[in-house]
């Protein structure tokens, strides 16, 4: 069974909410990294839970759950990298040295072995969709697989007339409108684009006008596919405009061009790893805290959402 590694750091893209880690906002007086890590602990899948951050503060407020913490790197793909040693057994060397390290390993015993990855923000995750999506990856004849969730299933968390929720937009391709989740399942040893992960989370939030036209110059400067990743990037965006209004034709003839086949094969080649898409049908993994508003109506409807996606097990079972 794999080793989940819990990314919790504080550092360059990280992004605060009420200027703190977010880590260690309370939810429901609660640590909100705590809610992750009971997940984890619940899933039939997971082998081992390796926390990276910062250690001491994160040591603090997980004492007495059986996980393992090491100490934070410069940067997202960093913490990624010294978590995965450490859970292959190989004890991370000083800031600046892990990634040649990581490099010298890529031709290892250890090349075929997958980890999950997730972020730490996450308080309506469940073990079930842990499991579920663990369960449908396929790492025989693929080396990541990306979690994604239907719109549909997003619709139990979005406001309503009766009860607040939480607005997310979502990728409008051929074969479904959906979200990007949280988890992350893959062999990073056999990847060789890892940089441009770091770039590309940076400019995370596509809405802003600015962080759309520098991934736009990003994908340019890759040179992987450039044409067709700037192609699909850019209708990406533009589905999710017409999206937002009244979907007519143009709508749907750029949707139709959004093959999921065609957008993961980009993704592949710029990794340099076999790529798929696994959907899961829970949501919690999608409900990341975002902002203090999202803190809010996370803590407010947490009884009723769990319950829903404990009425999901129970009939899927």
């Amino acid at each position: 069974m794999p080793a989940a590694i819990v990314l919790a750091g504080d550092r360059v893209a990280s992004k605060p909410i009420k200027d703190e880690n977010k880590a260690f906002l309370r939810f429901r007086g609660t640590p909100l990294i705590v809610y992750t890590l009971r997940a984890l602990l619940k899933s039939r899948r997971i082998d081992e839970i390796i926390v990276v951050g910062p250690a001491e503060q994160v040591r603090r407020v997980i004492k007495g759950y059986a996980v393992r913490v090491v100490n934070q790197g410069a940067n997202i793909i960093e913490n990624a990298i010294i978590g995965y040693l450490t859970a292959i057994g190989v004890r991370p060397r000083a800031a600046g040295e892990v990634e040649d390290q990581f490099d010298r390993l890529a031709h290892s015993a250890h090349r075929e072995t997958p980890a999950l990855f997730l972020s730490c923000d996450m308080p309506l995750l469940s073990a079930y969709e842990v499991d579920e999506f663990l369960e449908r990856s396929d790492m025989v004849h693929y080396d990541y697989s990306i979690g994604l969730t239907d719109e549909s299933v997003l619709e139990a968390y979005r406001p309503t007339a009766e009860s607040p929720g939480i607005e997310m937009s979502c990728f409008h391709l051929a074969e479904a409108r959906c979200r990007h989740n949280n988890l992350h399942f893959g062999k990073p040893l056999k990847a060789t684009g890892l940089s441009s992960v770091e770039r590309m989370y940076e400019l995370r939030y596509q809405k802003k006008f600015l962080n759309a036209a520098r991934s736009v110059l990003h994908i340019l400067r890759a040179g992987i596919r450039t044409f067709a990743g700037v192609k699909y990037f850019l209708m990406l965006q533009l589905a999710r405009r017409l999206g937002e209004g009244a979907r007519g034709w143009l709508y749907e003839t750029v949707r139709r061009g959004n093959g999921i086949d065609h957008i993961v094969g980009v993704i592949g080649d710029i990794l340099g790893l076999r790529v798929q898409t696994v959907f899961t049908s829970y949501g919690g993994a999608v409900l990341d805290v975002d902002n203090a508003e999202d803190l809010r109506i996370a803590e407010q409807m947490y009884d009723a959402w769990t319950a829903h996606q404990e009425a999901i097990y129970r009939v899927s079972r």
